[in-house]
């Protein structure tokens, strides 16, 4: 849906997309097949990938990127 804001769930190591309705839309990364997240941080959209950077705080050496597929493309940043 379009207007949905997309943020990082640090301590719930998940992502969640509120509508702009304030309500909570969906959530990623604790459902099957998801990608496992630790403390995610920095999402950017590319296309129809939003990517994620794994922070692993507690996690020596854990730290990675994952890629979530998204149903459409990020708005543009505007310069």
């Amino acid at each position: 849906m379009r207007g949905n804001l997309w943020v990082c769930a640090n301590q719930a190591n998940e992502i969640q997309v509120l509508s702009p309705d304030a309500e909570l839309f969906a959530s990623y990364g604790h459902n099957p097949g998801d990608d496992p997240l630790d403390f995610p941080a920095s999402p950017i959209f590319h296309e129809r990938g939003l990517y994620i950077a794994n922070l692993a705080f507690f996690t020596p050496g854990g730290g990675k990127l994952s890629v979530l597929g998204v149903p459409t493309p990020g708005a543009p940043i505007g310069h």
